[in-house]
């Protein structure tokens, strides 16, 4: 198995990379992937906000817990996971623990 071809590090969404998020997300915008439809710098910042409640704060009663993640290489956000340790019914049937999504750019 080959190493990763480029050193990337794995971080928690946060405000810091606020415009690397809105970048990646006019990349799936151009691209015609309805995965990320963010398009200012406000729906980021509530996004990143829904992404810390659900990993840390109180989550609506229909939502499980969940973690995201970003991977980033040269302060650029190539892509995102999500984990959740515990599935609702819908989940068990589509979308399951784990998520990811690498931008159409990579």
């Amino acid at each position: 198995m080959k190493a990763c071809e480029f050193p990337f590090n794995v971080i928690e969404p946060t405000y810091e990379y606020e415009n690397a998020y809105l970048r990646m997300c006019n990349d799936y915008i151009q691209n015609k992937d309805g995965n990320y439809t963010y398009s200012t710098i406000e729906e980021v910042k509530k996004k990143i906000a829904s992404d810390i409640k659900y990993a840390y704060g109180d989550i609506p009663s229909n939502r499980v817990k969940s973690f995201s993640y970003w991977f980033i290489v040269a302060d650029k956000i190539i892509g995102t996971s999500r984990f959740r340790p515990v599935l609702n019914d819908d989940l068990f049937i589509e979308g399951g623990n784990i998520g990811y999504d690498v931008a159409p750019e990579f």
